[in-house]
């Protein structure tokens, strides 16, 4: 990572009073920006230890990524002068260390902060304010949301990794029943393989994936013939049951349209098993 450590040539960090919600919005970095020279860093460029209560001094590491170990009470109150510079600087956390919201540190919600253990701040310099300013704060282990959380549509807050929402689309099986039983957490795509006729049931757990979508396919297995049937809360476009024939495989286009209510598009024939 090359871009970490050096100078802002832009942005409002030293404009606008101390607990200005804005100050600790500053757009010094877009938010795409940020993850990505988050996510990117390999290691750390430097290592400081720090101990008991007042400023780290940070100004004088020029690096990309300082490491801040916890020698005892650790209580960070800011981060030293850099020197006349307006900088800026991600900084990784061991456990335990108070970062202090105060005349000298400026922190995201105006309150103090413990950290967890590789939690990551991004830290700007303002030179007119005379203090630093922490723009963001990752708490590093809820940072990435899971296959499960995406499929929940549960990670409101989480950055989504393109290789974990290309898992997340991996179609699921849904287990088959007389009634088989769809579970929205479970799936964005999903598929049924029949073993006999089924009525599809109301979708559990429909809340948190509102204005989601996907496609479910029904597969009729080795040859056989069974027919299939939608439970009342399953609801079509212009109100029409997608064409079906026993035997024959259906897919389903659908979204969330309201918490209580699934609505199916495109349902169609993609072939006789």
């Amino acid at each position: 990572m090359t871009i970490l450590g050096g100078d802002i040539s832009s942005g409002n960090v030293d404009s606008g009073s101390l607990d200005t919600p804005a100050l600790a919005r500053a757009d010094i970095l877009s938010t795409v920006q940020k993850t990505n020279l988050l996510m990117q860093f390999a290691g750390d460029s430097d290592s400081v230890n720090h101990v008991g209560t007042g400023p780290l001094q940070l100004g004088a590491q020029q690096g990309g990524v300082v490491f801040v170990s916890n020698g005892g009470g650790a209580v960070i109150t800011g981060f030293g002068d850099p020197g006349g510079r307006t900088a800026y600087r991600f900084v990784r956390f061991a456990p335990g260390i108070t970062l202090e919201h105060g005349p000298s540190l400026v922190l995201p919600e105006g309150s103090d902060i413990v950290t967890n253990g590789d939690d990551v701040a991004l830290v700007i310099w303002g030179e007119a304010l005379s203090r630093w300013v922490v723009i963001s704060f990752w708490p590093r282990q809820m940072q990435i949301a899971t296959v499960a959380e995406i499929r929940a549509g549960t990670a409101a807050g989480k950055i989504i990794t393109l290789d974990r929402y290309n898992q997340a689309l991996v179609e699921v099986p849904i287990p088959y029943g007389a009634t088989t039983a769809v579970d929205a957490s479970l799936f964005i795509n999903g598929i049924v393989t029949l073993t006999g006729n089924t009525v599809m049931g109301n979708v559990a757990n429909r809340a948190s994936k509102v204005g989601h979508g996907g496609e479910i396919r029904i597969n009729n297995s080795g040859g056989g013939q069974f027919a299939v049937s939608w439970a009342s809360g399953w609801h079509f476009t212009n109100g029409e049951v997608p064409p079906h024939e026993p035997g024959e495989n259906l897919y389903s286009y659908y979204h969330a349209n309201a918490a209580e209510t699934w609505v199916a598009h495109g349902g169609g024939r993609f072939g006789t098993t």
